[in-house]
């Protein structure tokens, strides 16, 4: 084998990236390294980012055509002190890939949102009210990749998607692990983009989501205080579907959707410990799956749990339709309960 070994020192502008210590990739070592991302990225292609911990103090925009790739769980790229990000922003660009980097903001701050678990003027109020993110990705910015990468410690959101995709042009997001920040993934009005593998747990909202035709499969909503947001404000709103997805432990509402219009399926997905809450809703369709948590129903038209089993360690099986007096319609078909033999099934379905 043969190993190159340099020191490679840039300090133009936009940020300052401090590597310390000694690290071997591709026969190339990296040694008190001061690197640039955003000079890299005018000059190559592919850039490949060091290990070490990088403190970026400005946004850099990422052009089209561009891949940047770390060594997994090595390397960083940490908000400075009193930058709020974004981080990376790709405004408008395509064939974007961004592989194997750990992003790290620098606020840890969200135990105090503990009023917002069941108080859902609360949750809306607070929602948009935050800075400190990752990624920005926004106005048709299309064909980009966000893979095998990891967030934590964003005082707003990790992953925040503002009218990206489209149709054959997806924005897709694969394996990433978020964790301690306001919120896990933030979209509005990015469609037909799938979301696959990403674990998000200890945030205050797991995943706003606030557009049509998004596909999320195999993640987890875990330990959050709202695991799913689901809002209705964008006028192409919902008409997507979760699958084999796991929303547990949530410290309010496992799900809580607010006013979406044109329905969304969730097929072999588990709720367990944060409830369900459907307000002025239509279309909600719950199939195959398990819940171990209450189901509200308040308003809207009609929703749907069919063929699906309950458990009643969290108050599963305990289902309010119409709930505060407001008139809705839940159908529930073929629904019984895994702790017992049947007799008490009828409570399940109408």
């Amino acid at each position: 084998m043969i190993r190159k070994r340099f020191v490679k020192v840039i300090v133009i502008g936009f940020l300052s990236l401090s590597s310390k210590g000694e690290s071997i990739y591709n026969d190339v070592s990296y040694s008190d390294t001061t690197f640039n991302l955003a000079k890299e990225l005018l000059e190559k292609d592919d850039v490949l980012v060091p290990p070490g911990d990088h403190y970026v103090n400005e946004t850099i925009v990422v052009p089209s055509f561009k891949k940047i790739t770390g060594i997994v769980g090595k390397s960083k790229l940490i908000a400075a002190a009193g930058f709020r990000g974004p981080i990376l922003v790709l405004d408008g660009v395509t064939h974007v890939e961004i592989t194997g980097i750990a992003f790290e903001g620098n606020q840890n701050q969200f135990s105090g949102f503990s009023n917002i678990c069941n108080t859902r003027e609360a949750i809306r109020k607070l929602e948009g009210k935050t800075q400190g993110i990752a990624i920005l990705i926004k106005n048709g910015a299309k064909q980009c990749w966000i893979n095998t990468c990891e967030f934590k410690n964003f005082g707003d959101a990790c992953l925040k998607m503002v009218n990206a995709g489209g149709r054959g042009y997806p924005v897709r997001v694969a394996h990433v692990s978020i964790a301690n920040s306001f919120c896990g993934i933030d979209n509005y009005g990015t469609e037909y983009s799938p979301t696959v593998s990403a674990s998000i747990s200890d945030c205050v909202f797991g995943l706003i989501l606030d557009a049509g035709n998004q596909y999320f499969s195999t993640c987890s909503f875990n330990d959050n205080k709202i695991g799913l947001y689901m809002k209705g404000a964008n006028k192409n709103n919902s008409h997507g579907s979760f699958a084999a997805c796991n929303f547990s432990h949530s410290k309010g509402y496992s799900i809580f959707c607010d006013g979406i219009d044109f329905g969304e399926t969730f097929v072999g997905c588990q709720v367990f410990d944060g409830d369900i809450f459907l307000e002025n809703t239509n279309g909600f369709i719950f199939n195959g799956g398990i819940i171990d948590a209450q189901v509200f129903v308040m308003g809207g038209k009609t929703n749907m749990i069919s063929n699906t089993g309950f458990l009643t360690s969290y108050g599963g099986g305990k289902i309010h339709s119409d709930f505060e007096g407001l008139r809705s319609r839940l159908v529930l078909k073929n629904n019984f309960f895994l702790n017992e033999l049947g007799g008490k099934d009828s409570l399940l379905n109408n």
